[in-house]
């Protein structure tokens, strides 16, 4: 577990498991049972526009 928590920025293991548990409601030692299901939310994307709409130059 020491290598995910690093590779998404957290300092310790334990903090890892303490934000997976406040998102999937469980450890991460719960969520490896064979039929657990997390809760997934779909990737985010955001579309910014500069453009102001209706005026002309």
């Amino acid at each position: 577990m020491l290598d995910v928590a690093l590779k998404y920025g957290y300092e310790t293991p334990e903090a890892f498991a303490k934000a997976f548990r406040k998102m999937h409601g469980m450890s991460p030692s719960a969520a490896r049972e064979p039929g657990t299901n997390l809760k997934a939310f779909p990737k985010l994307s955001f579309h910014i526009s500069n453009e102001i709409g209706g005026l002309a130059k």
